[in-house]
Parts: C-alpha cells; sequence; structure tokens
C-alpha cells in the first residue's frame, strides 16, 4: 500500500510556501506507471509555483517492488542539475500538513 501525507514546502530561491505530498511508502508491484515515476524522480520532485525552480524532495521512502524492499533517500547531484533541478529540499519527519491542520479547524 502506498502512503503519503502532505507537508508545506517553502521555495529556497522566492520564499513561496506550497504544499506537496510526502511518501512514506510506495508498493510498485504491478504499477508499470508508479514504477516509472520512482524512476524518473516525479514524486520526488517540487516546482515552485511563484519562480518556477525546481527542486528535489529530499526523505527516506520506503519503495516495494514486488516483495523487494528497499529505502530510497532522492539528494541533489550533477545529474539532477543537468536535467534542470535548482537544488534539495530536506522534508523532516515532522514537517506542517496543511491539510490536516484545515481538517481540524
Amino acid at each position: 500500500m502506498t502512503q503519503f501525507s502532505h507537508c508545506e514546502v517553502v521555495c529556497p530561491n522566492c520564499g513561496e510556501i506550497g504544499c506537496e505530498m510526502k511518501f512514506h511508502s510506495v508498493n510498485t508491484t504491478g504499477k508499470p506507471k508508479l514504477k516509472m515515476e520512482v524512476a524518473k524522480w516525479e514524486l520526488y520532485t517540487w516546482v515552485c509555483p511563484k519562480c518556477g525552480k525546481k527542486y528535489i524532495l529530499s526523505y527516506p521512502s520506503l519503495i516495494n517492488d514486488n516483495g523487494t524492499m528497499w529505502v530510497f533517500t532522492a539528494h541533489f547531484s550533477e545529474e539532477l542539475a543537468a536535467r534542470g533541478f535548482s537544488g534539495e529540499i530536506v522534508i523532516d519527519d515532522d514537517c506542517y500538513d496543511p491539510v490536516m491542520a484545515a481538517l481540524w479547524k
């Protein structure tokens, strides 16, 4: 089962605040489209709606592919810079979840 929460993200370039899904676990078994989204970094990418800069979201995520499991954490690299990423935003375990906060109001 794929599990996620929402986390507040702040753009390091312009300070814009956004909301992005943080995937705690991703089950790619029998889901080739989801497997490709993991492989292409799409689940771990945030594009600032204000300045358009693209960032990799860095946090540990459990990947389950047909019973083989591993913990994956994306990190900024020269390869990602060549693909247009501006940097890395580290998401910690206790990130602010604006969706849950709105539900509790």
